[in-house]
C-alpha cells in the first residue's frame, strides 16, 4: 500500500513494486482515532500452517531498463507512462517474489500476474479491479499475502479471492462497498490467519460460524462504523485470535467489548478512540494479553488500573491522548510486576512525580512523554543521567 515505506530487507528472493506515490503522513487527530494502525493490515505475519513471507526494502525504478537489469530484483516503480511495457518485463521475471502495482492496475493488466507463479507478496491498492481480473491472478499458486486497500470491491468480487486457496494474509482495508455478506465468503481460505477488514460496511455477522474460521489469528475491524455488539459478540467466538484492532468503532457499547475482552488467547488489543466501561481490566482473564492500546479513550479512572496486576503479562500499554490519566493512574500502573513499556502522549496531567513514580519501580525500559506538558525538561534530564538504559522518549 502506497502509505507505508517498505522496511524489511529480503536476501536472494526476486521483488518489484510498481507503485505511483510513497507515504502519507498522519496527523495528530487521525492517529488519535487509529487511522495508524491501518498499516497492520499491510504488514505480513506469520500465520495458518506456514509463514508469510517478510517485505523487502523496495528500490525506486522508473524504466523496462532499470527492471531489466536489476540485479537485486527490489523494484518500485515511481513513473507510470509506459505501463505496459514495464508490466511485460515485469512478467518475465519467473522468480518474482513481491509485487507492488498500487494505484494502477486494470483487470485487463492483471494478465501480466498470471504468468507469476512464485509470487508470494502482491499489492493492487488503489487498483480498479474486480472479479473478472482477479480471476486470473488465480494462477499465482505460491501468493499467500494480497492487498487489496481502497479498492472498488464489492461482495460480488470475493469469490473470486477465494479462488486463490494458499492466502495466508488479506487485506481490504478501505473497501467501503464489502459487507458482511462477501467477507462471511472468505471464510473458505481454510490458510487464512490475517484479516484487515478496517474501514468497511461489515456489522461482525460475517463471524457468526466461527468454526468455518479455522486459522484466523488477527483481524483488524478498524473504524468499521457498522460494527455491532451482536457482530462483536461473534467475533469473540474466534477463540484462535490473538490479535484484534476494534479501534474507532463507534457502534460497540461495553457487551460488545466484553465479548472482544474475553477472548481467550488474546495477546494484542488496540480499542483506541472508544468509550470504555471502567471495570474493563476485569474483563480479560489475564493471562494472555501482553500488548494494550487505550489511546484517546474516555470512561476510565485511576480507580480501573487497581486491579491492573490481574494482567499478569501486560507488557506493552498506551494511554495516549486520555484526559483521565493523572498521576493517580501512574501509581496504579507502578503495581504491575510486567509491564515494562508505556506511553502517555499529549497527557497534560501528569507531573515530575508521576514520571519518577515510573522510574523509580525500575522495570521500565521505554516512557513515551512527548507533549505532557506537565513535566519538566529538567526532571527528564536527571532521569536519564541517572537511568542512562531507560529510553524516555519526549
Amino acid at each position: 500500500m502506497k502509505d507505508l515505506e517498505k522496511q524489511l530487507a529480503i536476501v536472494n528472493s526476486e521483488c518489484v513494486s510498481i507503485r505511483g506515490f510513497v507515504m502519507h503522513a498522519n496527523n495528530l487527530v487521525t492517529w488519535l482515532f487509529g487511522l495508524f494502525v491501518a498499516s497492520c493490515a499491510l504488514s505480513p505475519c506469520r500465520a495458518g500452517e506456514g509463514e508469510t513471507p517478510l517485505e523487502p526494502t523496495w528500490k525506486v525504478v522508473s524504466s523496462v531498463t532499470e527492471v531489466e537489469q536489476c540485479d537485486i530484483g527490489v523494484l518500485a516503480l515511481t513513473c507510470l507512462n509506459s505501463k505496459k511495457p514495464l508490466l511485460e518485463a515485469v512478467s518475465k521475471r519467473a522468480n518474482l517474489e513481491y509485487l507492488d502495482v498500487s494505484d494502477d492496475l486494470s483487470d485487463e493488466d492483471c494478465g501480466y500476474i498470471a504468468p507469476l507463479k512464485n509470487l508470494k507478496y502482491l499489492d493492487l491498492s488503489h487498483c480498479k479491479v474486480s472479479a473478472s481480473g482477479l480471476k486470473k491472478i488465480q494462477t499465482c499458486k505460491s501468493l499467500v499475502v494480497l492487498i487489496m486497500a481502497q479498492c472498488s470491491l464489492v461482495d460480488e468480487d470475493v469469490a473470486a479471492v477465494v479462488g486463490i486457496e494458499g492466502l495466508q494474509e488479506l487485506s481490504f482495508h478501505g473497501c467501503k462497498q464489502l459487507t458482511d455478506s462477501g467477507i462471511r465468503k472468505c471464510s473458505g481460505l481454510l490458510k487464512l490467519g490475517k484479516l484487515g477488514l478496517g474501514q468497511t460496511e461489515i456489522t461482525g455477522t460475517a463471524f457468526d460460524n466461527a468454526d468455518a474460521w479455522l486459522c484466523l489469528r488477527s483481524l483488524s475491524i478498524l473504524k468499521c462504523r457498522s460494527v455491532s455488539d451482536e457482530g462483536a459478540s461473534c467475533i469473540g467466538k474466534l477463540v484462535k485470535l490473538t490479535s484484534v484492532i476494534a479501534s474507532a468503532c463507534d457502534k460497540l457499547t461495553h457487551v460488545g467489548i466484553r465479548a472482544i475482552c474475553t477472548l481467550p488467547q488474546l495477546q494484542s488489543l488496540e480499542l483506541v478512540g472508544l468509550d470504555l466501561p471502567p471495570g474493563l481490566l476485569s474483563f480479560f482473564d489475564g493471562g494472555s494479553l501482553t500488548n494494550l492500546d487505550l489511546a484517546g479513550t474516555t470512561g476510565l479512572t485511576a480507580d480501573s488500573f487497581k486491579t491492573i496486576g490481574v494482567l499478569r503479562n501486560l507488557k506493552k500499554l498506551r494511554l495516549d491522548g486520555c484526559e483521565w490519566v493523572s498521576d493517580q493512574v501512574i501509581e496504579q500502573l507502578c503495581t504491575s510486576k510486567s509491564l515494562s513499556d508505556v506511553g502517555f502522549r499529549w497527557n497534560t496531567s501528569i507531573s515530575d512525580l508521576g514520571l519518577k513514580q515510573l522510574v523509580a519501580t525500575g522495570q521500565f525500559s521505554r516512557i513515551i512523554i512527548d507533549g505532557c506538558s506537565g513535566i519538566t525538561k529538567a526532571t527528564i534530564a536527571a532521569l536519564r543521567e541517572a537511568n542512562p538504559k531507560l529510553e524516555i522518549l519526549d
